[in-house]
């Protein structure tokens, strides 16, 4: 990679991975996700904001849109081989 562009990324990675998230580890990761929600939810009306569970099913999201709230059931969570079978099975490890 040429130096200027290395230059960039070595940047890049202080200011995101350090600075903002505060490292690589999981730890940290969830630390900086629960930090980001909590300022969003902190900095956004709360009229103009859905924190979406998707268990609430369709109303609260189509409620806050301000259009028609569709008939039927929400659509449910896929399990791993259900996921997976949409897209013609689980991708081979490399």
């Amino acid at each position: 990679m040429p130096p200027p562009i290395a230059a960039i990324f070595e940047t890049k990675v202080k200011i995101v991975v350090q600075d903002l998230i505060g490292g690589t580890d999981r730890d940290s990761a969830i630390t900086a996700y629960r930090r980001n929600n909590e300022k969003v939810c902190d900095t956004i009306p709360a009229d103009r904001l859905l924190v979406f569970v998707p268990s609430d099913g369709w109303e609260p999201l189509f409620r806050l849109l301000g259009v028609y709230i569709p008939e039927g059931a929400f659509p449910g969570s896929h399990a791993r081989d259900g996921f997976w079978a949409h897209f013609g099975g689980e991708p081979a490890e490399v």
